[in-house]
């Protein structure tokens, strides 16, 4: 198991699965009865070549959608973060679910490069999901990128907004509820930033306040969200 979260229908869990020969992302959802509520041998969320692990998954009350993201090692030379939402809706009073497409969340597509990894997903109350995750686009170090993202696309720049990009590595970045009123963020990570000879793991962290969206006022191609 590498991550779980309570929904309304139960405990949503993302396991990593080999039984391809390679690691996959794989997800199940144990109803409150304690029934396999997925096929029993669980929902393949990705199983490209290579590996997929390292997921992390939140629930959104107000969008009735979970949001799984994970490092991805499809191309062979680096990773990727990959996400993919799980929607549910209630039809003929029993509790139906669809995985959506994949959303290249950051990649070689709309990064310069380097090493995406170890995600961890938020989800606001503003109708959205912050995701966290180390990255390596700017040198051998790994900084802390993150991304706002909702129904409509991305709320921040395509690829993540740098958070952190201190001298060493910043690493195992999370998120946690700040300010319910100001709808604000913390985000914290383990920095190596150190003055002395010796490396220091310490603590540091962020606020970030949600920027939200209401993606039934975006227009259709709108992608920058200007009105055109």
């Amino acid at each position: 198991i590498e991550s779980f979260v309570s929904t309304p229908y139960g405990i949503l869990v993302t396991f990593k699965d080999n039984r391809t020969g390679s690691a996959d992302v794989y997800a199940q959802l144990i109803s409150w009865s304690g029934d396999l509520v997925f096929d029993s041998n669980g929902l393949a969320v990705s199983d490209a070549i290579n590996d997929q692990e390292s997921s992390s998954i939140d629930f959104s009350l107000e969008l009735n959608k979970a949001l799984i993201c994970w490092e991805d090692f499809r191309l062979g030379t680096e990773y990727d973060i990959y996400c993919k939402y799980i929607s549910f809706e209630l039809m003929d009073g029993d509790d139906d679910y669809q995985l959506s497409a994949e959303i290249e969340l950051a990649g070689q597509n709309n990064t310069s490069g380097g090493n995406q990894t170890n995600p961890f997903v938020y989800a606001t109350d503003y109708n959205t999901f912050l995701v966290a995750w180390e990255d390596s686009r700017n040198d051998v170090y790994t900084d802390i990128y993150f991304q706002e993202l909702a129904d409509c696309g991305n709320i921040l720049d395509d690829g993540g907004a740098v958070l952190c990009e201190a001298d060493f590595d910043q690493l195992n970045p999370e998120i946690n509820l700040h300010s319910d009123l100001s709808q604000s963020y913390i985000i914290y990570w383990d920095d190596m930033r150190s003055s002395g000879k010796e490396f220091l793991n310490n603590i540091f962290m962020q606020s970030y306040t949600s920027q939200g969206t209401d993606c039934s006022e975006v227009l259709l191609g709108d992608v920058n969200q200007d009105n055109f």
